[in-house]
């Protein structure tokens, strides 16, 4: 059997709705992919919901006979635009990804200044208080402040000492430096 591609459209109620090609899949080439509806994805069976069986088929233009791949999805492409230019689809075929993205470029990088996450971290955005066995020691700007203030009191390295317990995985041992001590979160 020759290879034959096309591209046609689906319609729901007068409306199209999907416009695609059977120009192949990761999964190879499907002369019946317009005709599969059942084997869609969730947005489509959302937009369908149950009405499955009334969705219409529509072939729109027959490529010749050994057409390449590429050019199916071009005319595909070309497709959506006239449709979406004639107000007849709910589609537009932009492509979004590269250049073409919004927030493509270094301009948009959000670093420094522009990253409203800058400096903060889920465990030092909070003041926190640390306690030894009960007896408040301090207040702190920051989990990291605590952890620094600790450090140079034990003369050790809490990398993650602190976070494990204001999280609540670790209870600080009778060998740990950190045994006694509790932080909590204001």
């Amino acid at each position: 059997m020759e290879k034959r591609y096309y591209v046609y459209a689906h319609t729901l109620d007068g409306i199209i709705f999907y416009v695609g090609s059977n120009c192949g899949t990761k999964k190879g080439f499907n002369p019946n992919r317009a005709w599969n509806i059942s084997i869609r994805n969730k947005k489509y069976k959302k937009f369908v919901g149950d009405r499955l069986n009334d969705v219409e088929v529509e072939i729109l233009e027959w490529l010749p006979i050994g057409a390449a791949t590429g050019e199916c999805q071009s005319r595909e492409i070309r497709w959506i635009h006239l449709l979406h230019d004639l107000g007849l689809a709910q589609c537009s075929a932009q492509d979004s990804r590269g250049s073409n993205n919004g927030m493509f470029g270094k301009g948009h990088i959000q670093t420094g200044d522009k990253n409203p996450m800058y400096g903060k971290t889920p465990t030092n955005a909070c003041l926190c208080i640390l306690y030894k066995e009960g007896n408040e020691i301090g207040k702190f700007s920051s989990v990291t402040e605590a952890r620094r203030f600790l450090e140079s009191k034990i003369d050790g390295n809490l990398e993650k000492g602190l976070q494990k317990i204001i999280k609540g995985t670790w209870t600080p041992t009778k060998k740990s430096q950190l045994y006694g001590y509790s932080l909590k979160y204001i």
